[in-house]
């Protein structure tokens, strides 16, 4: 018998993330994560400026996103009141909340760390691909309206954030949960949602503390607090005029390190943990 089958049989009657398959859940993003590629390197929108694009580009993504989240899970009678939780959740999470000091931290930190591993690669190979694939895509900004910028950052600071927690929480830590065991599907949740970040140490390690986070709390909402707090110190930080030589930098590293490693540490759920969707009824 699979584990997938031993997690079913232990569970009682199918439940709709049996149902649910990950293929046709991520068909669509992973088609508009390539055609916004595509638009982006060959330059399809010439006539308008980096942060029109990043303005125009990214709405369009979270709502194919969203709207396709919203049909799969009214397909399989997912129901979304319960991946996001409860109100009883959400005030008796209150306690997790402060932990999102330690996170930015952890962000500042990894970042630097990446830079250095970037740097590493670069005086070693000079192969520029691998650099350009680990410092990511920077839009230029120079010279763009107020309005402009607003509006990015209130997209990548609270709407996206809250897009990619019901897709990789909500959905993904659910389903793949349900088919290969809790801590595999934690895993295999964090190491995707890596990926798609440039940072890609700092996005593994987030992705674990929001996973256990929404597990032990039973609310999306606390690592969508968690998200947006650190999506917000990124828009920060450059205006705090740090130099990249700077000791405060690995010395975030550690901090933030070892407080992530005391949180996974005293909050690690069980194997049999329940799962936030299983705790309403």
């Amino acid at each position: 018998m699979t584990s997938e089958e031993l997690n079913r049989e232990a569970m009682g009657p199918a439940r709709p993330f049996d149902r649910l398959h990950t293929r046709s859940l991520l068909i669509v993003p992973v088609l508009a994560i390539v055609l916004i590629a595509l638009f982006v390197e060959f330059d399809l929108l010439v006539w308008l400026s980096d942060s029109a694009k990043e303005l125009l580009l990214e709405p369009i993504f979270d709502g194919v996103l969203l709207s396709w989240i919203y049909l799969q899970c009214r397909a399989h009678k997912v129901d979304l009141n319960r991946i996001i939780g409860s109100k009883e959740s959400l005030r008796s999470s209150t306690r997790l909340w402060a932990f999102c000091f330690p996170l930015i931290l952890l962000v500042v930190g990894t970042r630097w760390f990446m830079d250095q591993v970037t740097l590493f690669i670069w005086h070693l190979t000079g192969n520029s691909l691998v650099v350009h694939m680990l410092d990511g895509y920077h839009p230029d900004r120079t010279g763009a309206p107020r309005s402009l910028l607003i509006g990015i950052v209130i997209m990548a600071t609270f709407v996206s954030p809250a897009v990619e927690e019901l897709l990789f929480r909500g959905i993904l830590l659910h389903r793949w949960s349900t088919k290969w065991g809790l801590h595999i599907g934690l895993v295999a949740t964090s190491i995707a949602f890596a990926i798609i970040h440039a940072d890609i140490l700092g996005a593994g390690l987030l992705a674990v503390v929001f996973s256990v986070a929404y597990i032990r709390s039973g609310t999306l909402f606390v690592p969508i607090l968690y998200h947006v707090a650190v999506n917000a110190a990124d828009w920060i930080w450059p205006y705090v005029g740090m130099p990249a030589e700077s000791p405060f930098r690995p010395l975030c590293l550690l901090l933030g390190g070892v407080a992530v490693a005391v949180f996974l540490y005293r909050l690690w759920p069980s194997q049999n943990h329940p799962l936030p969707y299983d705790r309403i009824k």
